[in-house]
């Protein structure tokens, strides 16, 4: 602890309790939180516990994992914060259910674009990081997401502290920081980082996996070009490069809680649904049925390769759909 108060001396930062950070927060604000494992466990408790003092607080966030959002379940009325979510995850789900989140629908990549001109305003930052340095530098952890524009943007900016949090670089170093880039600096005891866990692949999983195998060229590379969120990034990637091979990959069918097989194939969608990728960007549909190749070819030839691929049981009715509607 020695080293650590010769660091806060020399690098200035503003060390303060919770509930005082938490005061920069104003009614009217809009606070980012942060995307996934980066999650402000301890600003959020500090200001969950402003219920009442504040009003129409704005709090932005997305693919929460962990089980809670304090300033949500302290507050259901929704009259000081409402929480609004990049990416819809499991628990952020349940709140939807329940009325208490709002989805903002964007593309990952263009964060930093949105707050750079301005489309999106941020009040104040409570940004989790890493211990910090002999230098004063601290990690971003495993969530930099857009924090580096947002610091730029944000009136006030909050460091909180995580202990387990590891202390990244980054490749071009924009997952460092330093204590000096924060207004306060808060710091305490964190639960463990929270895991999500994965069911085991089932049988149409690992058919589906099978067939798209058989398309990538052995010592096609290992470098991840995508994260979460990123579905039609990933597609526009593949359509640019070379080799040129993008797969959605999805079960034919799926059987209701009524034990009622539909099919995840459809002749037409319903109106008001979610569209995540258009038709021009996407090469190949693989099913555990087999692979659909869509590229070069018409509505009709894209319709009777999709219904190809379908569950036998619809099979039928999707071809004859196909070959009645696009002549």
């Amino acid at each position: 602890m020695q080293e650590m108060d010769t660091k806060r001396k020399d690098h200035l930062p503003k060390f303060v309790t919770l509930e005082t950070a938490v005061q920069a927060v104003r009614s009217g604000d809009w606070v980012d939180y942060g995307f996934g494992v980066g999650f402000p466990e301890l600003l959020d408790h500090a200001l969950a516990a402003r219920k009442g003092e504040v009003r129409d607080v704005k709090v932005r966030g997305g693919l929460v994992i962990r089980p809670r959002i304090e300033i949500v379940e302290s507050d259901p009325e929704q009259e000081s914060f409402t929480y609004y979510s990049w990416h819809i995850g499991d628990y952020e789900r349940k709140l939807q259910t329940r009325g208490l989140v709002k989805f903002l629908p964007v593309m990952l990549r263009s964060l930093p674009y949105l707050y750079r001109d301005k489309h999106i305003r941020c009040g104040v930052a409570f940004v989790p990081v890493s211990r910090p340095d002999e230098d004063g530098y601290c990690g971003l952890g495993i969530s930099n997401y857009a924090w580096r524009t947002i610091f730029e943007s944000a009136r006030t900016v909050i460091f909180e502290i995580n202990e387990h949090y590891p202390r990244l670089q980054g490749v071009d170093g924009s997952h460092r920081v330093h204590l000096s880039e924060a207004d306060y600096v808060v710091e305490g005891v964190h639960e463990l980082l929270p895991m999500r866990s994965y069911r085991a692949p089932s049988e149409t999983d690992v058919a589906i996996a099978k067939l798209v195998v058989e398309q990538i060229p052995d010592g096609a590379g290992t470098r991840q070009l995508s994260g979460i969120g990123g579905q039609m990034d990933f597609l526009e990637g593949a359509y640019r490069s070379r080799g040129r091979k993008g797969f959605i990959c999805i079960n034919a069918s799926r059987v209701t809680k009524d034990g009622e097989r539909k099919s995840n194939i459809v002749a037409a969608i319903p109106s008001g649904s979610t569209v995540s990728a258009p038709r021009t960007m996407i090469q190949h549909v693989a099913t555990e049925c087999g692979i659909a190749v869509l590229s070069g070819k018409s509505l009709r030839e894209r319709a009777e390769a999709m219904a190809a691929i379908a569950h036998p049981d619809f099979r039928e009715k999707l071809m004859k759909y196909a070959r009645e509607n696009f002549r």
